[in-house]
């Protein structure tokens, strides 16, 4: 574990780490909720999936590869579609898998 120095100044630190506008935390949160990235909405269905059935689509939930395949692709495939289509919305998520 690295400490700060106590010395340094916000007019040390380099602009790039405080700026809003270019933080990789802000860059990469977009590329992980774009629409092109099917990745996240697989994996976001998946998780919620297995809160309300004890097992996900794809299980283990945390290994999502091509080695381990879904159980239902086409099932996770229109969840994540949908999901990302509404905007990653968790509420019209659970409606879907609920209902």
């Amino acid at each position: 574990m690295t400490s700060r120095p106590e010395n340094l100044s916000e007019s040390t630190t380099p602009t790039v780490l405080i700026s809003k506008e270019s933080s990789n935390g802000i860059l990469l949160a977009k590329w992980l909720t774009a629409p092109q990235n099917p990745f996240f909405a697989k994996a976001m269905v998946n998780r919620i999936w297995s809160q309300y059935f004890g097992r996900g689509i794809v299980n283990p939930i945390d290994d999502m590869h091509e080695g381990n395949a879904p159980s239902h692709p086409k099932l996770l495939e229109s969840l994540a579609a949908q999901f990302a289509a509404d905007g990653f919305d968790l509420k019209n998520l659970v409606r879907s898998i609920c209902n």
